[in-house]
């Protein structure tokens, strides 16, 4: 008579078989590790997108609050008025001014920069835009042979001014032709003949506009500009220092500089004005900017003009 016998066991395969039990585990929790990790990211991700939607919205509000306050008030009135008094938010902090020192509204910061503070591309062409560059310290001659150069940029013909560049010139030297009309951006001065790098700054700086205001304020100058203006940095460095307070009246500054107003210099507000509003979270941020120009009608109080 047999005996059924069970099979004789092989020394280590339980060792081997757990080992691969082990290893399978490893794997699957490194891969739903991974997957979880993805997850969060994706929620984490979706949650940001959410937040910065949220965040452009009240940019959006805002924005609009701001433009509406430019319509209905005075903007000699609103000037140096403290942002918790024109919002009727007690958190708000800073006051009205339009040389984009920042203040608050309805929590959201507000930069207001009066385009007749800086120079537009064409005030180049005259003499507070001369006065400006030489405050830069572009010499005489390469002034001379850039403004030359960008008159003849902008004209309709081929011929030459004294110190100009027209078509052949710039094709000798593979470089981009006249556009023989009027400029489309700041960023085109850099292909003029004798541009001065000095401007480079302007540019990247939102400092040079491409609509003419007809006169420049320095009230609302920024602190470069400015200086360059006065030729004197300490001056204007003073001046800005003390606006950080509270705008300076036309009184003010003729009295610390000695500079009156003229045809082309005017202490008033212009009809344009960069608007910027930056609202923000811990989570995300969104920033409204465009030029206002407030030259309307009553069924178009104002148009919205792509930022410089």
């Amino acid at each position: 008579m047999s005996l059924n016998r069970a099979p004789a066991r092989v020394p280590g395969q339980s060792g081997i078989v757990l080992i691969s039990c082990l290893l399978t585990l490893m794997v699957i929790a490194v891969i739903t590790s991974v997957y979880m990790m993805q997850a969060r990211g994706q929620v984490a991700e979706a949650r940001g997108l959410q937040e910065k939607i949220r965040q452009c919205t009240v940019a959006r509000e805002h924005f609009d609050l701001v433009v509406y306050q430019l319509l209905t008030r005075r903007r000699e009135v609103l000037s140096g008025t403290s942002a918790s008094q024109v919002s009727g938010n007690d958190n708000d902090t800073g006051f009205w001014n339009y040389y984009a020192e920042p203040f608050d509204y309805q929590g959201s910061e507000v930069r207001l920069q009066d385009l007749a503070g800086v120079l537009s591309v064409q005030d180049l062409l005259f003499g507070t835009g001369q006065q400006i560059m030489q405050g830069l310290g572009v010499p005489e001659d390469q002034m001379r042979i850039f403004r030359a150069s960008f008159r003849d940029w902008q004209d309709r013909d081929d011929l030459y001014r004294l110190d100009g560049a027209e078509r052949d010139w710039y094709e000798q030297r593979n470089r981009p032709i006249p556009r023989n009309g009027n400029i489309a951006s700041a960023n085109e001065l850099r292909l003029i003949r004798g541009f001065p790098e000095q401007l480079d700054s302007f540019i990247e700086q939102g400092w040079l506009a491409l609509q003419p205001q007809g006169f420049f304020n320095p009230l609302t100058a920024p602190e470069p500009v400015l200086s360059a203006f006065l030729n004197n940095s300490a001056l204007a460095e003073e001046l800005v220092s003390a606006r950080k307070d509270r705008p300076l009246s036309a009184a003010e500054f003729r009295n610390r500089t000695g500079i009156t107003e003229s045809e082309s210099l005017l202490m008033a507000p212009s009809l344009s004005l960069k608007v910027q509003v930056l609202a923000r979270s811990s989570q995300a941020s969104c920033r409204r900017t465009f030029i206002v120009n407030l030259r309307g009608d009553s069924s178009s109080p104002y148009t919205l003009e792509a930022s410089y």
